[in-house]
């Protein structure tokens, strides 16, 4: 059963407001939208700050925190039809379809948009500096390796990145251990900074920014990380 917040209409009938947050919480969820006649979910390519901010906005919130796509702690629905892709936002405009898009697509569950949400009054659960995340894999434990700092998420680049450091990375990301690194399946949106360059680790450290590294890459986002963790042993 999904799950949905936004969405008050009965089942067929047209929403009062065309997106959802659907499998997460009030404030955070997969976004779907609808269209056509029918709910449907958003590929995260050229996905970003201002498309997360328009989404959050029209669901009545403040403002937003941050969007990821779907995993652990939003989930994916492959039920669902994917309904579109390639979204671009101004930020002036009051509805998500507002937004250029694409009903085509070429994505796959796994590259859903989830976002996270906040009303005024509240204190927003922004991430700890240093944190990780995977981002534009097939599902919770592969994809795109992206670090939380200066209060922004951006990537990781592969020079001198080793599968020691991506067994680091998917360790503090509470796996057990890393499979393999892996080539880029979905690069990040241009708009996503590089964080981490020139990444070197002793062997002791607990994350990934206890490693010396520089934070002005000369990489483009070919060059991201990605890496495929190894799931806890039951």
């Amino acid at each position: 059963m999904v799950i949905v917040w936004g969405d008050t209409s009965g089942p067929g009938a047209e929403p009062t407001v065309p997106v959802r947050l659907a499998d997460g919480t009030e404030s955070a969820g997969r976004v779907e939208v609808f269209l056509d006649g029918q709910w449907g979910t958003v590929c995260d390519d050229y996905w970003g700050l201002e498309e997360t901010t328009t989404t959050c906005r029209q669901l009545g919130f403040s403002g937003a925190i941050s969007h990821e796509t779907v995993g652990e702690r939003i989930p994916a629905d492959e039920s669902v039809p994917i309904a579109i892709d390639d979204v671009r936002c101004t930020g002036s405009e009051t509805s998500l379809l507002d937004c250029d898009y694409i009903t085509t697509h070429n994505c796959q569950h796994g590259e859903d948009v989830g976002v996270i949400c906040f009303t005024d009054g509240e204190l927003p659960d922004r991430p700890e500096e240093g944190n990780l995340r995977l981002q534009g894999g097939e599902g919770s434990s592969d994809g795109r390796l992206e670090v939380y700092l200066g209060s922004q998420w951006g990537t990781v680049c592969d020079d001198g990145f080793t599968e020691g450091f991506g067994e680091l990375a998917c360790k503090q990301l509470g796996f057990e251990g890393i499979i393999r690194l892996m080539s880029v399946s979905v690069q990040a949106d241009a708009s996503t900074p590089i964080l981490m360059d020139d990444i070197a680790c002793t062997g002791t450290e607990t994350r990934l920014v206890d490693c010396t590294y520089t934070d002005s890459p000369d990489c483009s986002h070919a060059e991201d990380v990605a890496v495929e963790c190894m799931p806890l042993l039951p």
